[in-house]
């Protein structure tokens, strides 16, 4: 009988450590249209940071090329290009923030921009700014 126990007791001691490996990997799954950020298939990427609001939690949204040009809205964008962690949106602080995050996951900074639209009345739409990245993974 105190063979059985200290058998049940080595293995229970060996699996603690291995679920709480398992769960801490699940619990990392950054991802991208259901892509791990590390298995992005581009080169290149760009993404832009849309801090919180009183109405909105901030968002990251990376484009790697896969965002249908018809697409204009933070839900319609949700399912392509919004960064997630465990399929909850990520939040981050600032653009910075996303940059550090982002050079710890295999990207290089390359430049940042800011598009600018004009209007056929000459009216000028600044959007939010892009920043160019090279997937170094």
């Amino acid at each position: 009988m105190v063979l059985k126990n200290d058998l049940v007791s080595d293995f229970m001691n060996l699996m603690y450590p291995l679920f709480f490996i398992l769960i801490g990997c699940k619990l990392q799954a950054q991802e991208v249209n259901n892509l791990p950020l590390k298995e992005i298939p581009a080169k290149y990427i760009t993404f832009y940071y849309q801090a919180k609001s009183i109405f909105r939690k901030s968002f990251v949204v990376i484009d790697y090329g896969q965002i249908p040009s018809n697409v204009r809205t933070k839900n319609q964008l949700n399912s392509f290009a919004i960064l997630k962690e465990n399929n909850v949106d990520m939040e981050f602080n600032s653009e910075i923030d996303v940059l550090n995050f982002l050079a710890k996951n295999g990207f290089k900074f390359i430049e940042s921009y800011q598009p600018i639209e004009t209007e056929a009345d000459n009216e000028l739409n600044a959007y939010n700014r892009k920043f160019l990245l090279e997937n170094m993974n």
